[in-house]
């Protein structure tokens, strides 16, 4: 495989997605003139972000789901956190308490 690596990755952008699906399935897939087997890729899913926000998220996969968790800072969390310091607060998993951000 080594021998082929530049080729196979000069190809790979050209692959249709309905090829890689039948590569998931099946375990095989031709990439520029090469043969390849189960194990020889590792197929990830992702998702477009949206333009202009790439900072604002991040995204994770496990190769089943994608997640994408919004990074931005919340300015009233912020505040109840340093109120909560400031008062001896300490964080506590059995608080159970859920705040979202106003608009959500």
């Amino acid at each position: 495989m080594r021998k082929y690596l530049a080729k196979v990755k000069t190809a790979l952008p050209d692959v249709p997605s309905d090829d890689v699906e039948e590569y998931v399935k099946t375990g095989k897939l031709v990439v520029g003139g090469i043969e390849l087997v189960e194990g020889d890729l590792q197929v990830q899913r992702y998702i477009e972000l949206p333009a202009g926000h790439e900072t604002q998220y991040t995204t994770h996969t496990d190769n089943e789901v994608v997640v994408r968790l919004d990074t931005k800072a919340c300015p009233e969390l912020n505040v109840d956190i340093r109120m909560a310091r400031a008062g001896g607060g300490k964080p506590s998993p059995e608080a159970g308490e859920e705040r979202r951000p106003p608009g959500d």
